[in-house]
């Protein structure tokens, strides 16, 4: 069996081409190390060094071996330091991340202006979010993580809450129910732009929120981001349903409305695979998201 003791013995052996030396820098005794060589010599099939002059010179099949023996040792050394350690100012990583649109225009800008300077050899890769996939392709190691509502979340991953997101109504600035009180009714008589990014049973939690109300929306557009939702609201008689940490970004075009209807916040995590719950550098990573996104939230509640 070529173990990692073996290598350890065979790439000391190649480095000091002799049995004494070698021994002498494992600190073990001359005849243990020739014992090693002899079993090194039956478990690789070769003779692996020849005798020339007073030194030992190896053999093509030895001289083979010694590239496979260091490109193991080099990822063997990658394992143990990401279990034990993992610096970001010089450790490369690349991260994989889905995300819904929402929660990319929400962080992003944060968290990659923060990664830059703490992680200068790091990357990131921010995938739509495709729930349908999600349990897989965590499972699969496709992805490192994903940022969802915990409702969402597969119950077989880990999961740290990064914020809560509220809604509230948008509409043209000049819409006809913007000058009075916004009730039940007055939101029945509306056409809406429906947002629907994630579907369970073909409602996601405001349409369930809406059901509960008996409020019947007049859906005149049904969209799975809310990227273009404010360009089509500011042109048409259209209102809809928007993330209030987005809201706040909106211009004079626009009048912001509490909703009637009671919906409660959307919890949103972060989601990663139990396996790597002890990897070094996956903890740094999932603790440096949770910690900008926070800092950004806390910023945006501040109005920083």
């Amino acid at each position: 069996m070529f173990d990692r003791r073996n290598m350890v013995a065979f790439t000391t052996l190649m480095q000091e081409l002799s049995v004494t030396k070698a021994a002498d820098k494992l600190n073990i005794s001359q005849p243990a190390m020739s014992a090693t060589l002899r079993k090194l010599r039956a478990t690789l099939g070769d003779p692996l060094f020849v005798k020339v002059g007073r030194s030992l010179c190896p053999t093509d099949r030895a001289i083979e071996i010694q590239k496979i023996v260091k490109e193991i040792s080099g990822l063997l050394d990658g394992i143990d330091r990401d279990r034990v350690s993992f610096d970001p100012r010089v450790d490369p990583l690349s991260l994989r991340l889905q995300a819904s649109d929402h929660t990319h225009s929400l962080i992003l800008s944060n968290v990659m202006a923060a990664l830059l300077v703490e992680a200068p050899l790091a990357d990131l890769t921010i995938r739509p979010l495709a729930y349908e996939y999600l349990e897989r392709d965590l499972e699969e190691d496709v992805l490192d993580f994903a940022i969802l509502p915990d409702f969402l979340a597969p119950s077989n991953m880990q999961m740290r809450k990064i914020f809560e997101e509220s809604f509230v109504c948008i509409m043209r600035k000049d819409h006809p129910a913007a000058s009075a009180n916004l009730t039940v009714e007055a939101l029945s008589k509306c056409q809406h732009i429906r947002v629907a990014p994630v579907l369970v049973q073909g409602q996601n939690r405001l349409d369930q929120s809406f059901k509960k109300a008996n409020l019947v929306r007049d859906v005149k557009l049904t969209v799975a981001n809310y990227a273009a939702v404010p360009d089509v609201v500011a042109s048409t008689d259209l209102l809809s349903f928007f993330p209030s940490s987005l809201a706040r970004f909106l211009d004079a075009r626009f009048t912001i409305r509490s909703s009637p209807v009671h919906l409660a916040p959307h919890t949103m995590s972060l989601v990663w695979h139990p396996r790597k719950q002890t990897s070094a550098s996956h903890k740094w990573a999932r603790n440096f998201l949770i910690r900008a996104a926070s800092r950004f939230i806390a910023n945006e509640k501040q109005g920083v």
